[in-house]
């Protein structure tokens, strides 16, 4: 029986202030990956439209296409259709 439990780290959260650059936000996720995580997760839900998708396409810019990226809204989303929109709109970018 395997007895290890995969790890993800948590990142792009929402910071005080005027809102980050996509790019600002996830800089740092480079280390993540080098530090061995092999899943991310990060804040979505906040935003419009266009900047969550900017700040998603960020994340997976940063941390490529072989680490598994999850998307936390914290139920900025309050219904399966409207969950639905969003996750389409991210599809493109393999959350």
């Amino acid at each position: 029986m395997d007895e290890a439990v995969p790890a993800y780290a948590s990142g792009g959260y929402y910071l005080p202030g005027p809102p980050q650059d996509a790019e600002e936000a996830w800089r740092g996720n480079g280390g993540y990956t080098k530090a061995g995580f092999r899943a991310v997760k990060m804040k979505v839900g906040r935003l419009s439209p266009k900047e969550r998708r900017a700040r998603v396409k960020a994340a997976r810019d940063a941390i490529g296409p072989d680490v598994e990226l999850m998307l936390d809204a914290n139920n900025a989303w309050h219904d399966l259709p409207t969950a639905m929109r969003y996750y389409g709109a991210f599809e493109l970018y393999d959350p």
